[in-house]
């Protein structure tokens, strides 16, 4: 059994080789690329204190040069936020799909010399962001009969969001002679165009602010 464990797992990694492998070709500039990813959300709403979330993401990217990253992506998880009994029992839960668009920007890739050296080489990696995205949500939040609180319960709903990112893409392996396997962590800011995404909002409107979450993720991307 041990054997042909180790013989399947050679088949699997047959195609993978370091990124720098000696007498291994240049690779192209990547054009395309899927990438899969896990993060965590953080809650900036009125019910608080936050509980860390999950977010899983699936986004197909466009790279038409070095320093430009078009990502269409689609976003499921959920927002949460415990019962704080200071705010009168105030908690919610957002289970949302979203889907996403967002501009990358990579400036240290315009470096003519980054091939050569080191610091700009692993800096090129570097990149900021932004982006628009639908945030369908489903919203189950206690009920509170308070006037003020302006509560909604459980409902479904959705806006618009404003992103904001900034992250690090790293090359691990390369795959043939065509494409390559990298490693992207990010840190995204989700800027609701409405207060109701914990299912609340205080009254009068005007003393309330949009909600927003953050979220650090973690992705593997495929490109070539």
């Amino acid at each position: 059994m041990r054997k042909i464990l180790s013989i399947l797992l050679g088949i699997s990694l047959a195609g993978f080789t370091p990124l720098h492998a000696q007498n291994a070709p240049p690779l192209p500039p990547p054009m395309w690329g899927v990438a899969i990813g896990a993060g965590l959300n953080f809650t900036y709403t009125d019910v608080k204190p936050t509980q860390p979330s999950p977010d899983f993401s699936a986004t197909f990217l466009i790279q038409p040069i070095r320093s430009v990253q078009v990502g269409l992506g689609l976003h499921a998880g959920s927002l949460k936020a415990r019962v704080n009994e200071a705010s009168g029992r105030m908690g919610f839960t957002n289970r949302y799909l979203s889907p996403a668009v967002t501009l990358r920007f990579f400036p240290v890739a315009l470096s003519p010399n980054k091939e050569d050296d080191l610091f700009l080489s692993l800096a090129s990696g570097l990149f900021i962001g932004a982006g628009v995205a639908i945030l369908n949500s489903n919203v189950s939040a206690a009920r509170l009969w308070r006037p003020d609180y302006g509560s909604y319960g459980d409902f479904t709903a959705s806006n618009l969001m404003y992103l904001g990112e900034i992250g690090y893409q790293y090359p691990i392996a390369r795959i043939g002679d065509y494409s390559r396997l990298s490693v992207m962590a990010h840190f995204r800011l989700n800027f609701a165009q409405y207060d109701k995404v914990d299912g609340y909002m205080p009254l009068p409107a005007g003393v309330s602010d949009n909600d927003a979450y953050n979220t650090l993720g973690l992705a593997l991307v495929w490109s070539w």
